[in-house]
C-alpha cells in the first residue's frame, strides 16, 4: 500500500518500496551531523553490513537496498535498563 512506501521498513522482497524515497540522510558519506555526547552510555556507530551481535542490526540497508549500504546503530547488549545513548 502508499502508506508503506518510504516508511523505513522493507514491505517488498527487493527493497523497491525503499529504494526511490527522498534522500534526507544517507549515512552513506558520513554520519550526517550526527556526534555523540560523553553524557550518556553509548555512542551512535556508522556502520556496513552486519553488526557485530548475533542475529541484529539490517539485512540490507533503506538507501542502496544491500548489505553495502551504511546505517547508525548503538550496540546495547551489555546495557542496563535507564541506559542512554544521545
Amino acid at each position: 500500500t502508499l502508506g508503506q512506501v518510504c516508511d523505513f521498513n522493507l514491505d517488498c522482497a527487493d527493497g523497491s518500496d525503499e529504494r526511490s524515497c527522498p534522500a534526507r540522510c544517507t549515512f552513506e558519506s558520513n554520519q550526517c551531523g550526527w556526534t555523540n555526547t560523553d553524557k550518556d552510555n553509548f555512542d551512535w556507530k556508522r556502520k556496513q553490513g552486519s553488526t557485530p551481535s548475533i542475529g541484529t542490526g539490517p539485512s540490507v540497508d533503506h538507501t542502496l537496498g544491500t548489505n553495502k549500504g551504511y546505517f547508525v546503530y548503538i550496540e546495547t547488549s551489555f546495557g542496563s535498563v535507564g541506559d542512554r545513548a544521545r
